[in-house]
């Protein structure tokens, strides 16, 4: 399974960009969002995405 997440994944990840559409490959370089992202992934044992589009 964790195989085909991660070519998912990357799948994605050409696909923004060949759209030029910015992206970080794991949090975010918004401040407020890389924080929320890290303290819910904490809190909510959940695995943190790795993919997170720039606003």
């Amino acid at each position: 399974m964790a195989k085909e997440e991660v070519k998912t994944d990357l799948w994605v990840a050409s696909q923004l960009k060949d759209c030029n559409i910015k992206f970080d490959a794991q949090g975010s370089h918004i401040k407020e969002i890389d924080e929320a992202l890290r303290t819910a992934s904490k809190k909510a044992r959940v695995k943190l995405g790795t993919l997170s589009m720039w606003l």
